[in-house]
């Protein structure tokens, strides 16, 4: 839905994640940090492409956003954006 209000192509495939890791759930800040360090890369080269935005379902501490973001801008990507449909208050039980 997103891709079509905005007029742009929806790319599922440019991403893969690269080594396995743990569940986030019970995990704390820096863990998560450390959990998905260069666990994505990109599958294209993404020189000269511009802005991505990079579409999430849940934003907890943003560990695994950064991490996505971080494999796309090495892949190419001039800028990448974030958004996310709903944010988790960290720590709520």
């Amino acid at each position: 839905w997103l891709a079509q209000r905005l007029d742009r192509p929806l790319r599922i495939d440019i991403l893969r994640r690269c080594r396995p890791t743990a569940s986030q759930t019970r995990l704390d800040r820096a863990a998560r940090r450390d959990n998905v360090e260069a666990a994505f890369e990109s599958t294209i080269d993404l020189t000269g492409d511009g802005t991505v935005l990079l579409v999430d379902d849940v934003l907890t501490t943003g560990a695994t956003m950064q991490s996505c973001a971080g494999a796309l801008l090495s892949a190419g990507a001039g800028r990448v954006w974030g958004a996310v449909m709903a944010v988790a208050e960290f720590g709520a039980d």
